[in-house]
């Protein structure tokens, strides 16, 4: 039988934009001032001034929602970051990040002069093994150490209810950089809640819709970013794992990953044994509640296998040449999507989209497989 979507081989373009709160920026003067454009280090200007960047207007991104959708216009993520600011950092390129003291994906050096290329290696070959405790290494200080940036454990609401206009009582906490990604995918990732205890179990800012690739990379990018600068190696990139090419969980031992006890828990030989859940969520939450990062759950689990297989080698290969990006209606229905049948709610033999599949494919079918936190998906980069 011949698939329903025609197959070509194109390629994919991406598009990066930054988010989230400089510690910087979370003080109540700044969220005041609605404006976020520190000084970096060893300069006296703002964004780092002439040649580097300047302190600008944010333009506003107009969407015409459909009148089913309006609601979206009050949920604190839409028109990012005007909620919060409204003038930031315009770097010029190379440079990078909120106050225009990094450099752009790929470059390096005091003046980001320098090109850098870094390649993805994979976990399992025997060539990689040196760089595999490095690795982990670095995942384990990021755990340890306190990012440059804060989350808000509060949503805007509630930082400005029964204040005067303009007003705002800054609800942010410190958090480690492991737990900043955590918190940074659970952010983007809880569905719209729309008033009266109901919520769009359709929407969120971070899967359903065409951001599910441009978001999950660039989250890799900046991750990966913070991964260098922790290591001192800008030409370190990240693992990855060829799920396509393996029946069980490989790297679920204790030289990785760590292995899973008979209830889930970790093997008490894992480097990760001890790690607890942020920003998790209870079924009966229904991925609306806000995180406070500062509350910890329980410790890691995972149960890879129990429920659930691996994609096959032939599904990713269907995915993987499907030739849109995304198709009308951008959502869990659309179908020939690459990005709804890489989501999880394609067909991998047709293409056409079911959001009711009792069982997803690719994406979503990974985190069913590995079962415990990796199963919640909002909470799930809780696990390495």
């Amino acid at each position: 039988m011949l698939p329903v979507c025609v197959l070509v081989f194109l390629p994919m373009l991406w598009s990066l934009t930054g988010a989230q709160f400089p510690t910087v920026c979370v003080s109540k003067e700044s969220l005041i001032s609605r404006e976020c454009c520190p000084v970096p280090y060893g300069s006296d200007d703002q964004c780092g001034g002439l040649g580097r960047g300047a302190c600008v207007d944010i333009s506003d991104i107009h969407v015409d929602y459909q009148p089913h959708l309006i609601f979206l216009e009050e949920d604190g993520r839409s028109n990012w970051p005007h909620r919060f600011f409204d003038r930031a950092c315009s770097c010029e390129f190379p440079f990078y990040g909120a106050d225009c003291s990094e450099c752009y994906f790929g470059y390096s050096g005091p003046e980001c002069t320098e090109r850098v290329m870094a390649t993805r290696w994979n976990i399992e070959k025997p060539e990689n093994k040196d760089k595999i405790g490095t690795f982990l290494n670095g995942l384990l200080w990021m755990k340890g150490n306190i990012s440059s940036y804060s989350a808000m454990y509060a949503s805007y609401e509630a930082m400005t209810e029964d204040l005067p206009d303009g007003d705002i009582d800054p609800m942010f906490t410190a958090v480690n950089w492991y737990d900043f990604f955590t918190w940074f995918h659970y952010y983007a990732s809880r569905r719209v809640y729309v008033g009266g205890g109901t919520y769009y179990r359709y929407q969120d800012w971070a899967h359903f819709g065409p951001a599910f690739g441009t978001f999950h990379r660039y989250v890799l990018l900046i991750f990966e970013r913070q991964l260098k600068t922790t290591l001192n190696d800008p030409a370190f990139a990240l693992p990855y794992w060829d799920w396509s090419v393996v029946k069980d969980c490989s790297i679920c031992n204790d030289a990785l990953f760590g292995d899973s006890k008979d209830n889930g828990s970790l093997s008490d030989h894992s480097l990760f044994k001890d790690w607890k859940v942020i920003c998790y969520m209870y079924e009966d939450d229904t991925n609306m509640r806000q995180c406070d990062p500062r509350v910890e759950y329980m410790a890691l689990t995972r149960t890879p296998g129990v429920k659930y297989r691996l994609p096959y080698k032939h599904e990713i290969g269907f995915t993987l040449n499907i030739p849109q990006y995304d198709t009308l209606p951008f959502n869990p229905w659309s179908n020939c999507s690459w990005r709804n049948i890489m989501g999880g709610n394609g067909d991998v033999f047709s293409g056409i989209s079911d959001y009711a599949l009792t069982v997803r494919y690719n994406h979503g079918l990974v985190h069913l497989y590995l079962g415990g936190i990796m199963a919640v998906v909002p909470s799930s980069v809780n696990d390495p």
